[in-house]
């Protein structure tokens, strides 16, 4: 046998060899997905606060809007809410047309967004916005302090929670976990039920005594994806 053919011979062999082990390797490995939730209690909120009119004349309605938003934005202030924490949601002006389709006047929308640290203060800045003549509402939704605290904790459940069913899986299979090749983390989700009111609803619940908010608990989730390395247990 010539020594060329036999060093081919023996390449081929070797590269056998290690397409056999990296199919092995490939084949000895469980992926499982984990999540992990925590809930945090609100301890902030954003609430957007505005004025909707209709007229004939656009500059009176628009001119009645403005008079109200600038009051409102005053009366934000006299709480001791900063610039930075009150912002133009919207401002809208449409006209509306009569059953002849023709205009029939001008709706003018204009709101604002006010956010807090606070969840205290929001009762007291939806009061303030109704006294200064506001008539939509929408809390937009509550903050935690703690969720980046909680995120950590979430992280860690969902890792806990791959692993107790990687080990699950691998006994249901005959399997042995012997190590973790990788950890992805896949999703994270921050979510508390955001609560809209119109002001007919506003107008009934509205007293002397205020309003009051109650805070809400907010769940921060934590997805992840691992890789175990698994070999088949000894008999």
């Amino acid at each position: 046998m010539r020594p060329g053919y036999k060093m081919i011979k023996r390449i081929l062999l070797a590269a056998l060899v290690l397409l056999l082990a990296a199919q092995q390797a490939l084949a000895a490995t469980l992926t499982v997905g984990g999540n992990g939730t925590v809930s945090v209690k609100a301890d902030g909120a954003s609430v957007t606060l505005g004025v909707r009119a209709s007229g004939t004349d656009v500059v009176e309605t628009q001119r009645d809007v403005n008079e109200r938003i600038n009051a409102m934005t005053e009366a934000f202030k006299s709480l001791g809410i900063p610039d930075d924490s009150i912002a133009t949601d919207m401002l809208n002006i449409y006209p509306y047309t009569n059953e002849n389709d023709e205009i029939a006047g001008y709706s003018v929308a204009n709101s604002l967004t006010v956010t807090t640290k606070d969840i205290d203060e929001v009762g007291v800045i939806i009061d303030a916005a109704i006294e200064a003549g506001a008539n939509t509402m929408q809390l937009s939704g509550y903050t935690a302090s703690g969720s980046d605290e909680a995120y950590q904790e979430a992280l860690s459940l969902a890792v806990k929670d791959a692993m107790e069913k990687a080990q699950v899986i691998a006994d249901a299979a005959g399997l042995t976990v012997t190590g973790i090749q990788s950890v992805d983390e896949t999703a994270y989700s921050y979510s508390g039920a955001p609560y809209k009111r119109a002001m007919g609803a506003m107008e009934e619940s509205y007293s002397d005594a205020g309003t009051q908010l109650h805070a809400a608990a907010l769940e921060v989730s934590a997805s992840v994806t691992v890789i175990f390395d698994v070999e088949p247990v000894e008999e």
